[in-house]
């Protein structure tokens, strides 16, 4: 159990550590990618959703550890109770669960528990769905698409008892629209299908996906629901945008505006989900959609100047660039031995009210020589373990030879700690270690 205890430990250790480095890049990057949005608002919104996206992808990139020092355990170090043939055993203290494998196992079960929850509601939702297949919808949605190239067979169906417009499906698009839109005009029709047909094109459905998991994986970070709020945003606007050009005589505002002033009215009881692209979405979000509808007066479409892809290609080299993360060895440019001068003595007083806890213990190797010789004991060290949870200095309290001594302190060195602490700051602190070496 206490191995399994460690690596539970160790695991969740290096998550803590990793996560707090990505929530502090990703929320970094969020909050310097807002402030160019904020700056760009008035820009064309296809560029601005891009833009956006790789906010999404700072999410999905995790820290990037380079030249990682040596000494530093890579992996779960060898189990503490060995085989008996190996011609020794270690003692194995008793282990407990670390503070952060807590956090570990919590967050796993709420995480899962997300998910699960996600996962069922898409399914019960779609269940739910009594939607009836429209040839005339098939047929102008196919038409629409194959303007704007896309090879994709699109299907459209209409809904019963739901007043719902949404599209779902990646490879097989499927566009749900109201029982309603049979009796819409011509023009009317052709718009709402352009705008739904415009997140096929983008293949915006897979995206919101992703969006979905990151803000479960990442649910206690509120700049990521602010990031997938502003997603959302920009994704209506384009597809928004480009609704209003697609055909000359449905190209005014007021025309567009009022009309979905008018969907929304008899949408207010629908539910729509976050995993299908809905015309809805969150009616915050709508009404500013609404309102950058009703004052945008110039060209949908603008282009896209020399200093808008200067500021993405700069953003998408730091999206990759801000994860590079040096090992902590080179961050600090020490090592061990170089750092012996600022070990305070071994008598010195240090108070501390958490107390170190093992992530991995490696196991000494029993000498050769030992063995020839049959050299057996308990070794016992003072060691100190350092801020960062690594063994700086092991110094031999009682061995019964030197041989022992040696295989002891090498072990203690690579064996890795959760620091101590003093008022949730890590201390450095001087702490006993025990080999027992026995031969069988």
């Amino acid at each position: 159990m206490n191995e399994f205890i460690i690596l539970l430990n160790s695991i969740a250790h290096q998550w803590l550590k990793l996560l707090t480095l990505h929530m502090f890049q990703a929320s970094l990057f969020i909050l310097i990618l807002m402030i160019f949005l904020k700056i760009l608002h008035n820009k064309n919104s296809l560029y601005l959703y891009i833009l956006s996206l790789l906010g999404l992808i700072k999410l999905m990139i995790p820290p990037i550890f380079i030249n990682r020092a040596p000494g530093i355990p890579k992996a779960v170090n060898t189990p503490l109770v060995f085989m008996m043939n190996r011609g020794y055993e270690t003692a194995t203290p008793a282990v407990n669960l670390s503070v952060s494998a807590i956090f570990f196992l919590a967050w796993l079960m709420l995480i899962l528990f997300l998910l699960i929850r996600l996962t069922v509601s898409i399914i019960t939702y779609k269940r739910s769905l009594t939607c009836t297949q429209w040839t005339t919808g098939t047929q102008r949605s196919n038409s629409i698409a194959r303007k704007y190239g896309i090879k994709r067979q699109i299907q459209a169906c209409t809904l019963r008892h739901r007043y719902s417009i949404f599209t779902s499906g990646t490879i097989t698009p499927v566009i749900y629209l109201p029982e309603e839109a049979r009796q819409w005009e011509d023009n009317q029709l052709d718009a709402i299908l352009t705008h739904e047909i415009a997140h096929i094109k983008h293949y915006d459905i897979f995206f919101i996906y992703c969006q979905n998991i990151m803000q479960t994986l990442f649910f206690f970070n509120p700049a990521v629901w602010v990031l997938n709020g502003v997603i959302n945003n920009f994704r209506e606007r384009k597809c928004d945008d480009l609704a209003l050009t697609a055909s000359e005589d449905f190209n005014a505002i007021q025309s567009y505006r009022s009309f979905l002033f008018d969907i929304l009215e008899k949408a207010v009881q629908s539910n729509s989900i976050n995993t299908c692209t809905s015309l809805f979405g969150n009616k915050w979000w709508l009404y500013r959609r609404l309102k950058y509808l009703s004052i945008k007066k110039e060209v949908f479409m603008k282009k896209v100047s020399i200093f808008q892809v200067i500021i993405m290609v700069v953003l998408s080299v730091f999206v990759v660039t801000a994860s590079i993360t040096a090992s902590p060895m080179e961050q600090t440019g020490t090592t061990s031995e170089e750092t012996d001068s600022s070990i305070p003595p071994e008598d010195s007083f240090i108070h501390y009210s958490k107390a170190p806890v093992v992530i991995t213990r490696q196991a000494p190797e029993y000498p050769e020589k030992a063995k020839k010789k049959k050299l057996e004991g308990k070794v016992s060290l003072k060691i100190f373990i350092s801020k960062e949870g690594l063994v700086l200095k092991a110094v031999p309290v009682k061995s019964p030879h030197k041989i022992l001594t040696d295989a002891a302190i090498k072990a203690a060195k690579k064996t890795t700690f959760e620091p101590a602490e003093n008022n949730g700051e890590p201390v450095g602190v001087w702490y006993g270690l025990k080999y027992n070496f026995t031969l069988k």
